[in-house]
């Protein structure tokens, strides 16, 4: 028998002990409000107070359970509550002056809309900032185009800009006003209101005496000081009131601080308008990305929300960095030994302090005053020394595979997933045969391997007793029918198990992964089912991170390892300043070692890129040999662009990946339904098999899943060097229900609804003779009205034209999908369209497999290209399909059509 007894009761027991040690350990550091009083703090030192840069949606226990989801704005009340807008959530979130955390308004699960009401009935839609009006007490919030009122009891009222949140620049009544995209809000002391009206340019004010919106500054877009109209702003972001009644204004897209007097006069307080930080005085300055501001005793303090840094700008004019180096991270410390993730809003606590909310998750205080933050909350230097065991139940497992399917039977753990799952099937958009999680959400997959006749799928889970990651866990004969098997790898002494991979020895398989507040650890399996993991190096970081004030040649997360010549090797991914005007670029970071333990730092691995963004981070390396000419392919995630590939060849000899090609899995920004991080492992046969996950489109609460996985692919390189790909795994084995059509002719211009081909989780595959027509149309999980559609094309040679072989005039084919008709439904927000280039030879057939599942379209051309999206029908007869010839007639050659089975 496995133990099945979980640590569970032990560990209660032990954490009971520990807060008692805990509340001690806090008492004694002045973390306290009872304790603080007394004590002194240095002056620009940042503390942590609440969240720990994981995003969630909790208020307690503790201050360190608390989690954000976005949050973008803070705002104090004159007892000393604290007001958070975020916009993950899309509610306002308060923490008493004593500590506690709870939601005043707004749907608690990211739920959009722009409904008045109390508490969780009131909706927002984009809530950007928050202030309090200096005499009422009442929060008020900008949202889009509006202005909505909460009062202290959570009951919430559109202030201004009603109607039809069309967007405008109307000034008057508040019934009669108009905005673009309001970002920031302020109230001075006699109750006056400004907003940036961010979409429109313009800093507006609302007179209380009057009851009348006017246009203080601002016109067109552009960087122009003046008086009223003659000013000049770019995306005015976040504002700050002085006792005098002078405004100040983060003037984002202009990386500037602009002043304006009562009068409407505009001056450029500090920042010479490049995208820098540079200490100096006034315009001689520069300031990167300003973002949040705040003012006190004559001083003005800027947070840089991607320069990462606080800057303070005094009476004179004289900017200075009060904290942060521009480096990313969690970090608290005095001045530049402090790092910062997006900081975002800014306001003055009522103890003198700046306070900092970051839309990473966490909310933080930077010492003004010389004394130690006076809101009760956890001192970082306090954190460091919890215990962090999971409160999930761990188990044990025999070594033999008979007696681990026994074991496995009876496992609670996966009784309670059985029983989520079950949960879940309500959920009309959620997938039948693509992987999800059982309890919720997942993140990134990790260390997709084959090990003992098993393909094992590792993720990020999120348990709801304990949501920091944990390893989750699948296992497949074939890569299409999962069996879920209990978490993996378990957080501590790491504050979470983060993105990494899996390497298969002869007798173990390696994990490496990022273990957050920690660095890269290594934990190793020899079991049949890989169901226990022992960590090297006593449970410590094999690498760790810097220690405060530590500069490292390397970013230090996110390993990838593999095996060459009896000594192991592993990249991390980062960044380095090599780009256009000191810009970032990905880097791979190249460490060796022989025991797995000590790794000795090489140099950057990638030589010839020119394949990435700038802002592109290379995060969730795999590195593996493909196809048969001896090239390499290094798969990875960019947070800006999502997954992408190089091509290249291994230099073994100087160990360096010099890149010759290089290209994307998703074809838009990383949000909003692409596709996500890869996890990628060799087939054997020189191809690679890769899954990713895939971003969700819409916001899902309670215990519905969010994010899920792609269908696997399988890479290789065609005759000319080129990343070709196919689905890959026994999808047949999910097929029933057959309907087949042959030499259908598709007359030019006309919609024909293939009556007899419908449904919302299927497999189509058909064959197009395009003839002369330049594009073909595909409509699925289409309403017979054609509200819901979501619409796929295909273009003949109507993507890049080849430029790389000199002679041969040719240009490339194009897949694209559009989901911007995919739903009616008000929540979900549409993917930008995605475009993918494919190469078809002269006369070759047009083949497209089409895998519709609920909630995601996934299509491939002729085994050479996918794209994938998410789609989400907001009604139940959404399931149709139609094909239109564009601009002359074509010929269906055959299409076949599967009703697909459930895997759960």
């Amino acid at each position: 028998m496995a133990a099945l007894s979980p640590k569970y009761n032990k560990m209660k027991t032990k954490l009971k002990l520990m807060y008692k040690i805990f509340f001690i350990a806090v008492a004694s550091v002045g973390s306290l409000n009872v304790q603080a009083q007394n004590k002194t703090a240095e002056i620009g030192r940042t503390t942590t107070l609440y969240g720990n840069g994981t995003p969630g949606n909790a208020n307690g226990p503790s201050a360190t359970d608390i989690r954000f989801n976005a949050p973008i704005a803070l705002t104090f009340d004159k007892n000393g509550n604290i007001y958070i807008a975020e916009d993950g959530t899309k509610g306002i979130r308060k923490i008493t002056a004593s500590g506690q955390a709870s939601l005043l308004a707004g749907s608690n699960n990211g739920e959009k809309g722009l409904t008045d009401g109390k508490g969780k009935d009131a909706l927002f839609t984009t809530p950007l900032d928050v202030a309090v009006h200096p005499q009422t007490g009442d929060i008020y919030v900008v949202d889009a185009n509006r202005i909505r009122k909460v009062t202290t009891q959570g009951e919430v009222s559109t202030f201004a800009g009603a109607g039809s949140n069309t967007p405008g620049a109307t000034d008057g009544a508040p019934s009669a006003a108009r905005f673009n995209y309001l970002a920031g809000i302020a109230f001075d002391k006699d109750g006056n209101m400004y907003v940036a009206d961010r979409g429109n340019n313009r800093i507006r004010k609302y007179t209380a005496s009057t009851g009348q919106f006017t246009t203080l500054a601002g016109s067109t877009v552009g960087y122009a000081d003046g008086t009223g109209t003659d000013a000049q702003f770019k995306l005015p972001s976040q504002l700050a009131i002085d006792d005098a009644g002078n405004v100040y204004v983060t003037d984002r897209g202009n990386n500037r601080i602009r002043k304006i007097t009562a009068n409407g006069k505009v001056t450029t307080l500090a920042g010479n308008g490049t995208p820098v930080s540079a200490d100096g005085n006034g315009t001689n300055a520069a300031i990167a990305d300003p973002f949040g501001i705040a003012v006190k005793d004559g001083n003005v303090y800027v947070s840089e929300y991607n320069g990462r840094r606080i800057r303070k700008i005094d009476a004179k004019g004289t900017v200075t960095t009060l904290a942060g180096n521009g480096d990313s991270g969690l970090s608290d410390g005095a001045g530049a030994t402090a790092k910062f993730n997006q900081a975002a809003g800014l306001a003055i606590g009522t103890d003198g302090n700046l306070y900092l909310i970051e839309r990473r998750g966490t909310l933080r205080t930077i010492s003004l005053s010389g004394s130690a933050p006076t809101t009760p909350a956890y001192s970082s230097a306090v954190i460091s020394t919890i215990d962090k065991t999971s409160k999930v139940p761990q188990y044990t497992f025999s070594n033999t595979l008979a007696k681990q399917q026994q074991e496995l039977k009876d496992n609670p753990l996966l009784k309670r997933f059985a029983k989520s799952r079950q949960e879940q099937s309500i959920d009309k958009h959620r997938p039948f045969y693509h992987f999800i999680s059982p309890e919720g959400r997942l993140n990134d997959p990790n260390g997709l391997s084959y090990w003992k006749g098993n393909w094992h799928l590792f993720y990020q889970a999120y348990p709801p007793e304990d949501p920091r990651q944990h390893w989750g866990h699948a296992v497949s004969k074939d890569l299409i029918n999962w069996q879920d098997l209990p978490h993996a790898i378990y957080p501590n002494p790491e504050k979470q198990v983060y993105s990494g991979s899996a390497f298969v020895e002869e007798n173990r398989v390696i994990a490496m992964y990022h273990g957050t507040e920690s660095g890269s650890m290594v934990a190793v399996s020899d079991d049949p089912l890989l169901l226990n993991w022992k960590k090297l190096n006593d449970n410590k970081p094999v690498i760790p991170l810097p220690k405060p004030g530590e500069k490292l040649p390397y970013n230090v997360f996110d390993p990838f390892v593999w095996k060459k010549d009896g000594m192991y090797y592993t990249v991390l991914a980062g960044v380095r300043p090599i780009g256009p005007g000191g810009k970032n670029m990905r880097a791979e970071f190249l460490f060796k070692s022989a025991d797995l333990v000590k790794w000795e730092y090489l140099h950057p691995f990638l030589e010839n890129d020119t394949y990435g963004l700038a802002g592109d981070d290379g995060a969730c390396p795999y590195f593996w040999p493909i196809g048969d000419k001896g090239k390499y392919i290094l798969l990875h995630f960019s947070h800006k662009s999502g997954g992408k590939y190089l091509i290249g060849d291994y230099d073994q000899k100087r160990d360096k990946f010099v890149v010759t090609d290089g290209g994307n899995f998703n074809n838009g920004p990383v949000s909003n339904g692409g596709i996500h991080a890869p996890s990628a492992y060799p087939d054997g046969k020189g191809g690679v098999v890769v899954i990713f996950n895939m971003n969700s489109g819409k916001p899902n609460g309670g215990k519905s899943f969010t994010e899920m996985m792609s269908l696997p692919r399988l890479l290789n390189l065609d005759e000319r060097g080129k990343l070709v790909m196919q689905p890959v795994g026994d999808i047949a084995s999910l097929r029933k229900d057959k309907v087949e059509l042959q030499n259908l002719s598709l007359p030019a211009n006309k919609e024909i609804v293939l009556e007899k081909v419908k449904g919302d989780a299927m497999e189509i595959n058909m064959e197009i003779d395009l003839k002369k027509s330049p594009a073909i149309e595909l409509n699925v999980l289409r309403s017979p009205d054609k509200e819901e559609y979501t619409r796929i094309l295909f273009y003949k040679d109507g993507g890049y034209p080849d430029r790389e072989y000199p002679g041969r005039p040719a240009r490339y084919s194009a897949i694209a999908i559009d989901n911007s008709n995919s739903s009616n439904l008000p929540t979900v927000r549409p993917r930008i369209t995605e475009t993918a280039d494919v190469w078809l030879e002269k006369d070759e057939p047009v083949k497209l497999r089409i895998f519709i599942d609920k909630s995601i379209v996934e299509v491939f051309v002729n085994d050479k290209q996918c794209i994938s999206v998410r789609a989400y029908p907001g009604r139940e007869d959404s399931k149709g399909v139609s094909i239109v010839a564009k601009g002359n007639e074509a010929l269906l050659k055959s299409i076949q059509a599967w009703q697909m089975k459930s895997i759960y």
